[in-house]
């Protein structure tokens, strides 16, 4: 077993998991999503996500663990029953979470 499987074990049985794309699983963290890659491209997204800042966007910090960036990013309340890449935090400041086309 390699370091993304015996990692992946860890979070899938730590953390319930929200959603899969074609590069990342999403997890539920307390206070943060947490975005793990499923492979080379997953890294890249994660570790470009973690570039982007701004009041428009959600805080997010990477960790590397076993040398696999994990994303953590602030958790947003949906605004829309649409599922528009938008919402806001806990002090109801609208925030975007969809980068564009390198996003999963």
């Amino acid at each position: 077993m390699d370091n993304r499987e015996y990692l992946f074990k860890i979070f899938h049985n730590k953390y319930e998991m929200l959603g899969e794309g074609a590069t990342r699983i999403v997890f539920k963290g307390r206070y943060y999503v947490i975005k793990f890659p499923k492979d080379l491209d997953g890294d890249y997204n994660n570790e470009y996500e973690s570039c982007i800042s701004g009041d428009e966007y959600p805080k997010t910090r990477i960790k590397y663990i076993l040398g696999i960036p994990i994303l953590l990013m602030q958790r947003l309340i949906n605004i829309d029953e649409m599922e528009i890449d938008m919402g806001v935090d806990i002090k109801g400041n609208l925030k975007y979470y969809d980068y564009g086309p390198i996003m999963i």
